[in-house]
């Protein structure tokens, strides 16, 4: 009993690290046996996920995920894809003009987008990001993985997104 309660001792106080690929193996010796005891490294207590991995907390739209990540919750957006608006606004009146599409055109684009990669990106997957920056609204700017799958490339074959286009560069 002992042993059992320094083992949990030990775990406890380990913290948040990465989750071990494959189990460590520990012999426990009884008088007539040995029975192999697997432990799992613990994960972290406040998001169960300190790795380079990210979990999926909700799609946001086409191209902007909120994800847990090294045990935040953070908001990612797609780089080099611009998914069309699945409200009316501003940027949809700007997409309409931009691609010579009616203003119902861009939102039906938009609620398509959106939808496809919520069946994509489920809540809880798990995702990896590719990202160097943020923008100036502290989101994660970054490519999308999902079990080695591009899902921002996914995105713009899918119909939903175009290429990202830049619309204040020229001014």
């Amino acid at each position: 009993m002992q042993k059992y309660l320094y083992l949990c001792l030990v775990l406890i106080l380990a913290g948040c690290q990465n989750p071990s690929p494959e189990p460590k193996e520990e012999i426990s010796q009884t008088p007539t046996q040995y029975i192999p005891i697997y432990i799992q490294e613990p994960l972290c207590p406040v998001c169960s996920a300190c790795s380079d991995s990210a979990k999926v907390l909700n799609v946001i739209d086409g191209d902007t995920i909120k994800i847990m990540y090294h045990c935040h919750e953070e908001f990612v957006r797609m780089i080099d894809i611009d998914c069309f608006e699945s409200k009316e606004n501003k940027r949809a009146q700007w997409q309409a003009k931009y691609y010579h599409l009616s203003l119902d055109e861009v939102v039906q684009k938009g609620v398509h987008a959106t939808e496809a990669l919520k069946n994509i990106l489920p809540p809880s997957s798990v995702v990896n990001i590719d990202w160097k920056s943020r923008d100036r609204y502290g989101r994660i700017l970054g490519t999308v993985y999902s079990n080695g799958v591009n899902i921002n490339r996914y995105m713009l074959l899918s119909g939903g997104c175009v290429t990202y286009v830049d619309r204040y560069k020229n001014k």
